[in-house]
């Protein structure tokens, strides 16, 4: 996924869900949350669900946009799958994402044939997904906005109109004879 290491290392074989000790890598912002400005690396945290584990920090990558993509989202990376009941598997390829969908399923099922694959989706899909409602409130703030100009415009039209009536008719000169009844504008 292109996310950049900034400290520490990366997962290697040997970090295994039962090994010892239990390792997780953490995001910039997750970093900066729970130690501030001081380095992570070494540090231990434990997960609200169970107290009793302890995961080292090994390393610190960048931050990525999750759940939105207006901001980042603090992150901790496991080594493995298992940890959670809801988890999610991206995979990057320079092929057509469809073509290796069905592989993909394969590799999942393999190692576990019970656990289900839902939501399977393209980043291009994703990205379509997340980027939905700000544009619907952009096209229904311009819809708004037009019609407020609209409104404004055939306000403005009317007041005008309205003045204008209400003044009595004159005009440029006042036509006249002069002393030899020629008519004149004077």
């Amino acid at each position: 996924m292109s996310i950049p290491l900034l400290r520490g290392r990366e997962f290697s074989d040997a970090d295994a869900p039962t090994a010892a000790p239990r390792v997780v890598i953490v995001s910039q912002t997750t970093a900066k949350r729970f130690w501030g400005a001081t380095d992570p690396i070494g540090r231990t945290l434990q997960r609200q669900g169970d107290p009793a584990r302890q995961y080292t920090v090994i390393g610190v990558v960048g931050d990525v946009r999750q759940a939105a993509l207006s901001r980042e989202s603090p992150a901790i990376y496991y080594p493995s799958l298992g940890l959670t009941a809801a988890m999610g598997v991206v995979v990057r390829t320079d092929a057509p994402p469809a073509s290796i969908l069905t592989t993909v399923r394969q590799k999942v099922h393999d190692l576990d044939p019970a656990l289900p694959m839902s939501s399977v989706r393209t980043m291009d899909e994703w990205v379509s997904n997340n980027a939905a409602q700000p544009r619907l409130n952009a096209i229904l703030l311009a819809v708004f906005a037009g019609v407020a100009m609209l409104i404004a415009a055939i306000g403005i039209y009317g007041v005008l109109a309205y003045s204008v009536n209400q003044r009595p008719a004159r005009s440029g000169c006042a036509w006249r004879s002069d002393h030899r009844g020629r008519r004149c504008c004077a």
